[in-house]
């Protein structure tokens, strides 16, 4: 790959990215969560901790639904000893009136 193309390639990861991080914040479900976020030739890679499948299943389609995105990588863990300790549930939220 020329040096022209990976440079283009790479500032298209980094939009990708910064897409990504934006919608995980401004996310009512994920933006209290500490997800990193990677991005190589259009696929992001999200990782890190989350408290429950819910917000790993909402990262993971915000990712998806962000322009530019080829694919993801959900590499993300449940944080168990957290959600007990604070006595979070693992249910999904209830629906938000419109």
């Amino acid at each position: 790959m020329k040096q022209s193309t990976q440079a283009k390639e790479s500032s298209r990861d980094k939009k990708i990215t910064a897409k990504v991080k934006a919608a995980l914040l401004e996310d009512k479900l994920t933006g209290n969560s500490h997800i990193h976020v990677n991005t190589v030739s259009g696929v992001v890679t999200l990782s890190g901790s989350v408290l429950s499948p819910y917000v790993s299943a909402r990262a993971e389609q915000l990712a998806k639904q962000t322009e530019g995105v080829r694919g993801v990588v959900n590499n993300l863990k449940l944080s168990g000893s957290e959600t007990s300790r604070r006595g979070l549930s693992s249910q999904p939220p209830p629906a938000q009136p419109r």
